[in-house]
């Protein structure tokens, strides 16, 4: 009876303490992010406050510590995010720093300060002067050389703001993105790589918007589709989108691909387009649309056959292992290389595929394997395995890892390897049997003898190997 009546009072006293930890901790917590936010508060209003006190420098349009002042105010602003941002974003316009910097550009006449002037209303995320963005003259910013700086602009205020803005203006928007691109092709005035660097540059918020409303995503597709850009701009923004997870997408590109499927073109403007809609389906890796990538795999060029190659991963089908296996054995390197990446990514599951193409004669095949199990993720794994091996382990399957290729770095890595025991290492050293690995090796295995670390025990193996039968003169190193 004393035992039950201590069992449950000790119970008893476990429960109360657990409530009142419980109870401590959440108050703690409680306070904890109540001085959180009150700091947080304190930072904001002492900037705010900053930029007040400083807000006749803006004024003074004669004085150079207006141009520092609206620097550090950038500094400030893109140091946040959200909110906050935002919020530092209406304060300099209220503090008539945009007005200050769109007069000046609207007066300058020097075109590189005119866009550093764009650049600068950009990093503000001054929605103030949206509108005037998109009423400029896009044929007279492309003929001025700015429209960097314009693009810039429109790109990041139109972010920073896209969720206060109404549906019509967002449709300006992407009306201008298709213009201003219809406009540089036709005048070759900016690499379009360098255009879409510009796009993807602070762009989450928009892409974050076309997940979210999908009808403004079918209006901005629909449009690109309709317009006159090139078929590689097309394919650069469907890319951009699918690099961004916009899974929507999935059914124009399979589309776009019945209508261009033609693997095998030497059309230069179509099998660039091929190449962009693959990279597409592959960064998307939907199960729809991998049909696509094998299909590019198996008709298509070399260079498609090395994109999909380089996506097959994404999908490890039996079919797909298969078909990443018999691409090693491609007469093309980059195909072999891609296909090898791929099958290392998928670790366990490739690994069996890998050794696979070691057991064959194909030499080109072996090399660009032996790369990836030197350097690739598989090599991970076979340190793990090797981490419980002893001397009287199956070495059968490293002996044809080491012996199967010229790569010598495998052997030079595990030597070396903390994580392996001595004696397996030992046993790594005698599975070499290509003389001209063990001349190559010669000198790392003196490492070994060398090396105060090693036992006695190794170091009179790696002369066993070595046929160093002076042992005398091999005592002297």
């Amino acid at each position: 009876m004393f035992i039950l009546e201590t069992i449950a009072i000790l119970l008893a006293f476990t429960i109360i303490s657990t409530m009142i930890a419980t109870i401590i901790r959440f108050l703690y917590y409680k306070y904890s992010a109540k001085q959180m936010l009150k700091r947080k508060n304190y930072y904001e209003d002492e900037i705010l406050n900053f930029l007040f006190k400083n807000k006749d420098l803006v004024l003074s349009q004669e004085n150079i510590i207006d141009k520092i002042f609206i620097e550090q105010g950038i500094k400030i602003i893109n140091n946040f995010s959200g909110v906050l941002r935002k919020k530092l974003s209406q304060k300099f316009d209220s503090l008539g720093v945009s007005d200050f910097l769109y007069k000046k550009y609207l007066n300058t006449r020097q075109y590189s300060e005119k866009e550093y002037l764009l650049y600068q209303i950009g990093e503000l995320r001054s929605l103030k002067y949206l509108n005037e963005l998109l009423n400029l003259d896009h044929h007279k910013l492309i003929s001025q050389k700015i429209h960097r700086g314009y693009f810039f602009a429109l790109n990041a205020i139109t972010n920073e703001w896209i969720y206060e803005l109404e549906k019509d203006k967002i449709s300006i928007y992407i009306d201008k993105i298709i213009e201003i691109i219809e406009i540089i092709e036709k005048n070759h005035v900016i690499s379009l790589k360098r255009l879409i660097e510009v796009l993807m540059n602070d762009t989450e918020q928009l892409f974050n918007y076309f997940m979210n409303h999908e009808d403004v995503l079918n209006n901005f597709i629909s449009k690109i589709l309709k317009s006159d850009i090139s078929k590689k701009s097309k394919g650069k923004i469907f890319y951009i989108l699918s690099v961004n997870k916009i899974y929507q997408i999935a059914p124009i590109l399979s589309e776009e691909l019945e209508k261009s499927s033609d693997f095998e073109t030497n059309n230069d403007e179509e099998l660039e387009y091929l190449i962009l809609l693959i990279k597409s389906c592959g960064e998307l890796s939907s199960e729809e649309i991998n049909k696509w990538i094998v299909s590019a795999a198996l008709k298509g060029k070399w260079i498609l056959k090395s994109i999909s190659a380089k996506y097959l991963y994404t999908n490890p089908t039996l079919s797909n292992l298969e078909l990443l296996f018999n691409m090693l054995f491609d007469k093309i390197w980059w195909v072999r290389y891609n296909s090898a990446r791929s099958l290392d990514k998928l670790k366990g599951l490739g690994f069996p595929y890998l050794i696979k193409a070691l057991e064959s004669n194909d030499k080109f095949a072996k090399d660009i394997v032996s790369i990836f199990i030197t350097n690739g993720n598989v090599y991970e794994l076979l340190i793990k395995d090797l981490k419980n091996f002893d001397k009287n382990s199956d070495f059968s399957q490293l002996g044809l890892i080491i012996n199967s290729s010229s790569n010598k770095g495998i052997v030079d890595k595990l030597i070396r390897e903390p994580d392996i025991s001595e004696e397996v290492k030992i046993e790594i050293i005698k599975l070499i049997k290509n003389n001209d690995f063990i001349e190559y090796f010669q000198n790392e295995l003196m490492f070994i003898h060398k090396n105060p670390v090693f036992s006695p025990y190794a170091k009179e193996k790696t002369l066993e190997l070595l046929a160093l039968k002076e042992s005398a003169h091999a005592t002297t190193y």
